[in-house]
């Protein structure tokens, strides 16, 4: 195996025990070249949060072109993507085999536990693309989009640990990545969907339930981090009556109140922008800072908001 030859995806840092194999690092997935010109491999590796390139052993290794059938270090397939486990000894694996495009599906690799080449797969349901998977903060259930023969992107949730009764189905349309976040206890999970109206409504979905209770929190775009630790309170960004993009905080507990954070200015109505799409919030892992990108008008611009100000105020004071 030769020089590398750039990240396709990446893992965020995942918040993982100190003495795990994925402490402080994320799962790196790029291309490899062979020997062979035009050959490549796919290589699962390991890098610090600090690092600019990858810096640690590789995890997975597969291999699109059939070149190495025979060797045992190499999944003979495609992984489009990677997701690290909350326990920093597991991966989550998007493949599929060689040839066999049309049927993804999902893999746990248990990290110095199998061969090279060997992964679980997990049950899902047939779709024709799959994308976005995630643990929970408890490992316990993966999310993933799906679209459907239809061609409709559906949100799917599945037990990673094989209870329950399968896959459900919780919400569809035009989805991303930065469409759902699990709460931190892992038995929530907020979804940002398009509304007749235009505007992305949220839902909060309790997945203790079967199928998953629905309840409306009103307008709002999310990142995938929106939620505070303590799981009281997520941070969104919606229009203001004016419409200009404005971060908002939405109470995650009845009477599910919400409260606007700023009060930015824009020239014209963000509506009107172009091509750009607010970004975020996130929020910091201790809690502490909010950071977000609103598009007001014909400009972005970067939003830091002190949390722990918030936190020390009553609500909605």
């Amino acid at each position: 195996v030769g020089e590398h030859a750039g990240a396709l995806a990446q893992s965020y840092v995942p918040s993982t025990p100190r003495r795990s194999t994925m402490h402080r690092r994320m799962a790196v997935l790029g291309r490899v070249s062979s020997h062979r010109p035009g050959i490549h491999f796919l290589c699962v590796g390991m890098q610090s949060w600090r690092a600019r390139e990858r810096d640690g052993e590789t995890l997975f290794l597969s291999d699109p072109s059939g070149v190495c059938a025979n060797d045992f270090r190499y999944y003979q397939g495609v992984c489009t993507e990677v997701a690290v486990h909350p326990s920093g000894e597991r991966l989550c694996l998007t493949l599929f085999e060689r040839g066999a495009q049309d049927r993804p599906f999902l893999a746990e690799r248990i990290l110095d536990a199998m061969p090279p080449n060997r992964v679980e797969p997990v049950l899902i349901p047939a779709c024709r693309r799959l994308r976005a998977a995630r643990y929970d903060p408890t490992g316990s259930r993966l999310a993933y989009l799906c679209d459907s023969s239809e061609g409709v992107t559906e949100l799917c949730v599945v037990r990673a640990d094989g209870a329950g009764n399968g896959e459900q189905r919780i919400a569809q349309g035009e989805l991303t990545a930065s469409s759902f976040a699990f709460a931190p206890d892992g038995r929530r999970l907020v979804v940002s969907v398009p509304s007749k109206e235009g505007d992305n409504e949220l839902l909060l979905l309790d997945l203790e339930r079967e199928p998953a209770e629905s309840i409306k929190l009103g307008p709002g775009n999310i990142s995938r981090l929106p939620w505070h630790p303590t799981g009281e309170f997520l941070i969104v960004v919606a229009d203001d009556q004016g419409g200009c993009n404005q971060l908002w905080v939405v109470m995650a507990e009845p009477p599910y109140e919400r409260r606007q954070l700023t009060h930015l200015e824009c020239a014209k109505p963000a509506k009107d922008a172009v091509g750009e799409r607010p970004a975020g919030p996130a929020i910091s892992r201790d809690g502490q800072w909010v950071v977000a990108r609103p598009v007001q008008g014909d400009y972005s611009a970067l939003v830091f908001f002190d949390l722990e100000r918030l936190m020390k105020q009553p609500f909605p004071g």
